[in-house]
Order: structure tokens, then sequence, then C-alpha cells
């Protein structure tokens, strides 16, 4: 194969803009997420290919149909609440213990107390 290919082909595609379609769509996803409250994020990526449009046309629909479907709105985001505890319980069990530090200085012994030492 000719070194000079991927170079050309690469141009090509600059070119004529084909290997660019999935920025655009990425950028138009991101239209929508940017002006969407966080907590809906879950199920925009659960449902997002059912709704078509402009990013606003989009952003609009999914939120008539999160006003629409609250039961399964809360569900998503209930199991979004429970996998992230899930990971947390996971981190904290996995966690290494740090050896103890004591702050104390050298243990002494203390001598036995003495009751017969005469004070003049």
């Amino acid at each position: 194969m000719d070194p000079l290919a991927p170079r050309v082909l690469a141009r090509f595609l600059e070119a004529y803009g084909t290997g660019r379609g999935w920025e655009h769509r990425r950028e138009k996803e991101e239209a929508v997420i940017v002006n969407m409250p966080p907590h809906l994020q879950a199920l925009w990526r659960k449902t997002k290919n059912q709704f078509k449009g402009t990013p606003e046309q989009r952003l609009e629909k999914f939120l008539e149909y999160v006003h629409e479907h609250e039961g399964e709105a809360m569900s998503v985001l209930q199991d979004e609440a429970d996998k992230a505890v899930q990971k947390m319980v996971r981190e904290y069990q996995h966690r290494e213990e740090p050896e103890p530090v004591y702050h104390h200085g050298p243990h002494y012994v203390l001598p036995e107390p003495v009751d017969d030492i005469p004070f003049s």
C-alpha cells in the first residue's frame, strides 16, 4: 500500500465532510444536554433516540415525555442513585486500611506508689 494513501483518504474525507458526521451529531446532542436539568440526563441517555428534530425540538419533546412519564423518570433517577451508592460502598470496602499513627511519646512504666515515705 502506498504510504501516501491514508493522507489522501483523510484529505478527501475532510474536503467532503463525510468523516465529520459524528462530530455534528455529537454537537447537537451536547446542545440538548447543556440545556437540560442534570437529574434528567440519565433518562435522556436511555430515551434520546426517540426524539427527532433540532436540539430545541428534541429538548422540548423530551421534557414533555418526562412530564407524561414521571414514574419512569423517578425510577431511572433512583437506579442511578443506587448505582452511585453501590460504587461508593465498593470503593470503601476495597480501600486499604492505613497503619495507625501513634502520637504519644515513648511508653514509660510508672513506679509503684510507696506509702511509707517519711515527709518532714
